[in-house]
């Protein structure tokens, strides 16, 4: 099972769906799309935040795809739709059914298919590739790496919160040094409780 089913199978309690709403509000904001962002903090638009959830959800899915190192091999498939076709429908990977067609095409002209040109092909479809050489050359992002349950979402959250003011990164900065254990729910948690957060 990976981080994105797992994710999906702990309790929707009232502060998961806090956290959640964070994390979409700082990436609608990440992604210059503050009208969505302040749309979904009013309460009589929970259309549209489901709406924007289920989008979410699909960019947190192809996240946790990049991460996974069974993409890197560089073996070629004996029989590269069928396989994509199991992943799609066992592993739940939406994402992939975008790119079955071209998939489909390579096989069909005897190109050579692995895993690891899969991966390229996922990235080049959804316009990754500046946008993650840009985010390693950021320290910060490198230490918000290293908390023990980080993931794409909360890393870009945090971000999107302190690249506002150096003040807003030196306190989460000095949150970090002061709690050294604190786990990705804690930090946004403490983001969220900031008077300058909204």
């Amino acid at each position: 099972m990976n981080k994105y089913q797992e994710q999906f199978q702990q309790p929707y309690t009232k502060e998961s769906a806090q956290l959640e709403l964070i994390e979409l509000y700082s990436w609608l904001m990440n992604n210059d799309r503050e009208n969505d962002a302040l749309a979904i903090m009013k309460p009589q638009n929970s259309d549209i935040r489901k709406h924007l959830m289920i989008e979410y959800d699909l960019h947190r899915e192809l996240e946790d795809l990049l991460e996974n190192p069974a993409l890197n091999d560089t073996r070629i498939l004996k029989h590269p739709l069928a396989t994509m076709e199991m992943l799609t429908s066992t592993g739940n990977y939406q994402s992939l059914l975008f790119l079955l067609p071209e998939i489909a095409q390579w096989e069909a002209n005897g190109e050579e298919v692995s895993m690891e040109r899969v991966k390229h092909l996922l990235i080049s479809a959804n316009g990754l590739y500046g946008k993650l050489d840009k985010l390693k050359e950021n320290p910060f992002y490198h230490r918000l790496l290293n908390v023990n349950d980080t993931y794409f979402g909360f890393i870009m959250g945090v971000l999107t919160y302190t690249q506002k003011s150096a003040a807003r990164q030196a306190s989460v900065e000095k949150f970090m040094e002061d709690n050294p254990d604190a786990l990705s729910s804690d930090i946004l948690e403490f983001i969220s409780n900031q008077p300058d957060f909204f």
